[in-house]
């Protein structure tokens, strides 16, 4: 895949659940991963 794909914010306290989801959009999309609300607030607006 290339570097065009979709960016996904992945938003989760539980490293279980973010491995998860990153295992499942992993080639799909490029993802960042945020712990915590405040976190996502700041990864969001960095990607804009």
């Amino acid at each position: 895949m290339t570097h065009d794909n979709k960016l996904v914010l992945i938003v989760d306290d539980t490293p279980t659940n973010v491995g998860v989801i990153s295992g499942v959009l992993k080639g799909a999309y490029r993802t960042k991963v945020a712990t915590n609300g405040e976190k996502a607030l700041v990864l969001a607006s960095a990607a804009e």
